[in-house]
């Protein structure tokens, strides 16, 4: 994936004669983000594995079995931050998006990230172009929530993701609005799970409590960025050549 990315943000030769006091074109702006599907995140929590002493009975400090938690998966979200954008040329560029994400619907879901990203353009024609790309990213993540008997239940881990993503760009000189579709694909790890007073960590060996395999997957969803910066190259009309006078003999 890094290699595959790498090569994006090379380009061909034309990318080694962008000079290093200014790129070819540049913005930064606000950008919004949010899943379309699945329609419920993530489709399966982390499982909870007590040992037999515990028996699945609540205990008097609150901890109670995994079945008994349900929590509640993401329905509805919303992530934002800012977002920037260099261009090498026409045809190669690179993007930087820190962002925070929310989730509704008493999931209490909250997470930070970063994604860095690199497109290669499809299209390319005055004022717009359509264009394909690769990142990876990584993230932390928040599931905070309340049972009914007011115990306090936590989830938190990691996320390293692979991101692919299509869009197409209008530019407006100093302006730019991008619409892109992305899929990422994620690794969680160092999870941890609070129940009441009680921490729960992943654990491989059956025989021990702990956190059994989660399960996370593909995210499909969209993005819309506005951008501020120096786009004047993509807009700027072919000229015409000018014709020499012809000298008189």
């Amino acid at each position: 994936m890094l290699v595959l990315l790498s090569t994006l943000l090379i380009g061909n030769a034309d990318a080694k004669k962008m000079t290093m006091t200014k790129p070819y074109m540049y913005g930064w702006g606000a950008s919004v983000h949010t899943m379309m599907f699945p329609f419920s995140y993530p489709p399966v929590f982390p499982d909870v594995r007590l040992s037999e002493e515990d028996g699945g009975v609540v205990d008097s400090d609150g901890t109670i079995t995994a079945t008994d938690l349900n929590l509640n998966d993401v329905n509805q979200d919303l992530g934002f931050g800012p977002k920037f954008t260099m261009y090498l040329n026409k045809m190669y560029r690179f993007s930087a998006y820190p962002y925070a994400h929310f989730g509704a619907n008493e999931s209490g879901y909250r997470s930070l990230g970063i994604s860095l990203e690199g497109d290669r353009s499809a299209l390319v024609e005055q004022n717009i172009i359509a264009f394909y790309g690769l990142g990876v990213g990584s993230s932390l993540f928040w599931f905070d929530q309340e049972m009914e008997n007011n115990v306090d239940v936590s989830l938190t881990g990691n996320q390293l993701f692979a991101k692919a993503q299509v869009g197409g760009i209008y530019f407006d000189k100093v302006r730019a609005y991008e619409l892109s579709m992305y899929v990422k694909l994620a690794l969680t790890g160092l999870e941890e799970l609070d129940v009441g007073n009680t921490t729960y960590t992943p654990s491989l060996n059956q025989s021990e409590e702990g956190l059994t395999q989660s399960l996370y997957t593909p995210t499909f969803g969209i993005q819309a960025t506005y951008y501020v910066g120096d786009f004047r190259k993509i807009t700027q009309k072919k000229g015409k050549k000018k014709k020499g006078k012809k000298k008189k003999r």
